[in-house]
């Protein structure tokens, strides 16, 4: 499936790279917008028009017949376009309540704290998720998710003893993504500029069982469909007496997009919808609740949670006065790492993800960029 990228040339991402350090700032906005006219691209008059009428409060212009959702999501139109929807028709009982206070000049509650939101998200890569289609159509190497993984031949499919339930069964094949997509997109640079990259998962940690989760196969090696151990499943306490898809896989489309931290920093905590549906933090829910599955191009770092080793995450602009640290063979502290994946739950591919439905994995970010990835840490939440 094509790639969703924001920009069209090497010039243009530089210049992108600008506006989405701070989407709160109105002059690399205008200065983009300038450039794009000076290309005699239709996109400035748009994004110039969008940008006024928003500051005025005025009606929204409609979105081009063409418009690039990529682009207009990481500019911030879509969360500004957000706050100028009347949400009082939704078909959502919830999120009609949620929005009583809208008025025509858009959530009145979050007005003031428009800034804080617009510098509060981080631009990802999301993973749209396709219908399953049988995996023999797939050509070699192609990003994917589900069914059976591409690798070097002689590859052994990864697998691990549980010493909950007893026996020896094979880790989950998650998915598989091109690296030379990412090209062109503003987490360029973040991972090598190509190769295959393969997600296995097991439930528990698998960092600890010293399993392989994250494997890398550099671009040029051979490639073969690797084929499960029989049966490919997990022990029946764990998912019942289900086997993972092996004949069929699921196209995925990339795309640039922002990711909202929540709560966001700036904005008061949230409190129950029946307490007070005027608080900024019930209608923040309605503005920016999404269910992609995605991973991201943004750094966190990594803490040590408790005395089992049980990692969490947490965005370093959440706690700029505290310090974590990291547990037993781990990397230094001080070592920057990467948020790789953001799974969410996803029934027809059987990924559940611990309490929270979410699967983590972390990297250092300096050997990923490199192609090492045999420290990846997962968390499920």
């Amino acid at each position: 499936m094509p790639v969703r990228r924001a920009a069209g040339s090497a010039d243009e991402l530089a210049l992108l790279r600008t506006v989405v350090a701070d989407l709160s700032a109105d002059t690399p906005l205008r200065i983009y917008a300038d450039w794009l006219d000076s290309k005699g691209d239709p996109r400035g008059a748009f994004l110039r028009e969008f940008l006024t009428d928003f500051d005025a409060r005025r009606p929204l212009p409609p979105d081009p017949t063409d418009l690039n959702p990529a682009w207009a999501d990481i500019l911030g139109l879509t969360i500004r376009r957000r706050m100028r929807t009347d949400y009082s028709r939704s078909h959502d009982e919830y999120v009609r309540y949620a929005a009583q206070t809208y008025t025509p000049n858009g959530f009145a509650a979050l007005e003031p704290y428009l800034g804080d939101i617009l510098r509060s998200p981080k631009v990802v890569i999301s993973l749209g998720i396709g219908a399953p289609q049988p995996l023999g159509t797939f050509l070699l190497g192609t990003s994917r998710a589900g069914g059976c993984p591409d690798l070097p031949p002689g590859s052994v499919w990864p697998m691990a003893e549980d010493a909950q339930f007893g026996g020896r069964w094979p880790l989950q094949f998650l998915l598989q993504i091109d690296l030379s997509e990412v090209r062109g997109t503003l987490a360029d640079g973040l991972l090598p500029p190509a190769g295959l990259l393969t997600l296995f998962r097991w439930l528990g940690h698998v960092f600890e069982q010293g399993l392989p989760l994250v494997w890398y196969t550099p671009p040029g090696v051979e490639l073969t469909r690797l084929v499960p151990p029989t049966p490919y499943k997990w022990h029946d306490q764990w998912c019942g007496d289900r086997e993972f898809p092996a004949t069929v896989t699921h196209p995925v489309r990339l795309s640039e997009s922002l990711d909202f931290p929540f709560p966001i920093p700036g904005i008061p905590e949230a409190t129950e919808p029946s307490d007070d549906p005027n608080r900024p933090s019930t209608l923040k829910y309605v503005l920016l609740q999404n269910a992609i599955e995605g991973y991201t191009s943004g750094r966190k770092h990594v803490m040590c949670g408790s005395a089992e080793k049980e990692f969490c995450w947490v965005l370093p602009d959440y706690f700029e006065q505290r310090a974590y640290f990291i547990a037993g063979a781990n990397p230094a502290p001080e070592e920057p790492y990467l948020e790789l994946f953001e799974l969410r739950l996803e029934e027809g591919l059987i990924w559940y993800f611990g309490d929270g439905d979410r699967l983590h994995v972390h990297v250092p970010a300096e050997p990923a960029r490199r192609g090492d990835f045999g420290l990846a840490i997962t968390s499920e939440l």
